[in-house]
C-alpha cells in the first residue's frame, strides 16, 4: 500500500531488543514515535486504503492509535473490504480487551499464537489449554460484516494450526474446525522464533489474496515461517 509517512517531533524513532535463549525469543520494546501516530495521517490516506485487498493491523497499533484503529475497522466494513487482524500479544487483553474485542468484530481473519488464544479462552471463561473451543468462540462472536465467514488461525508453535470458520448468516450452526499439521524441521536447521509469527500471516494473507483455499493458505504461511525460523 503506497501512503504518506508520519512524522512526530515529541519523541525518538522507537527501539527493540530481541533476547533469543535456546532457540526461543522474547522481545523488550519501546514503540516511541509509533505511540504519536495521529488519526489525521489516517484520513490524508484514506484512498490507499480503498485500493487495499486486505487491511490488516496487528493489536500493537491499539497503543498507537486506538481512535485511528477503530476507524481503520469501521472503513473496512463499510466499504466490504476484507479485514485481518492479529491479536499479537497477551498484555493487550489486560490493558485493551474492549479494543481487541472491537477489531475482532469487524475482521474477517483472526489471528493469534498459542499464548495469546489460551488468555482469551481462560478470559472467556474455557479451560485455559481448550484452544480449539477460544477458536471455535472467537469465530462464532459478534461479527460486523454478515457477507463473509470469519476465519480464525491459532498457531501453536511446533505443533499443528488451529483453524476454525463460521458463516455469520447462519448463527446457530457449529464453526468448522480442522488442524492443519506442521512438519517437523531438523533441530540443527532451527536458529530462532523471531519473526516467523509475522511471516506465518504474510505468506497466508499473500496466499489469501491469490484466491487460494484456507487450508493451501495456512500451509504457506507455515512454509514461510519456517524459512524465518
Amino acid at each position: 500500500m503506497i501512503g504518506q509517512w508520519a512524522f512526530t517531533d515529541e519523541i525518538a524513532t522507537g527501539r527493540c531488543a530481541v533476547v533469543t535463549h535456546n532457540k526461543e525469543r522474547t522481545l523488550c520494546a519501546n514503540i516511541g514515535a509509533s505511540a504519536k501516530y495521529p488519526t489525521s495521517a489516517f484520513e490524508e490516506n484514506k484512498a490507499a486504503f480503498m485500493k487495499a485487498s486486505i487491511i490488516y493491523s496487528t493489536g500493537f497499533f491499539i497503543t498507537s492509535n486506538d481512535e485511528c484503529l477503530r476507524k481503520v475497522c469501521d472503513l473496512a466494513t463499510e466499504m466490504n473490504k476484507p479485514m485481518a487482524f492479529n491479536i499479537a500479544a497477551v498484555f493487550l487483553m489486560f490493558i485493551a480487551k474492549e479494543s481487541v474485542d472491537y477489531c475482532i468484530e469487524h475482521a474477517d481473519f483472526v489471528f493469534c499464537n498459542e499464548d495469546e488464544g489460551s488468555q482469551y479462552a481462560e478470559m472467556a471463561g474455557l479451560d485455559k489449554s481448550d484452544r480449539v473451543g477460544c477458536a471455535k468462540l472467537i469465530a462464532k462472536s459478534k461479527k460486523s460484516n454478515q457477507m463473509r465467514p470469519r476465519v480464525v488461525i491459532i498457531t501453536q508453535g511446533p505443533d499443528s494450526v488451529i483453524v476454525a470458520e463460521h458463516d455469520p448468516k447462519q448463527p446457530e450452526s457449529e464453526p468448522w474446525v480442522c488442524k492443519v499439521d506442521i512438519p517437523k524441521l531438523d533441530k540443527e536447521k532451527i536458529v530462532d522464533t523471531n519473526g516467523c509469527g509475522d511471516a506465518f500471516v504474510g505468506a497466508f494473507l499473500a496466499a489469501q489474496v491469490r484466491g487460494k483455499h484456507i487450508i493451501d493458505c495456512v500451509k504457506d504461511g507455515i512454509s514461510m515461517s519456517a524459512c524465518v525460523v
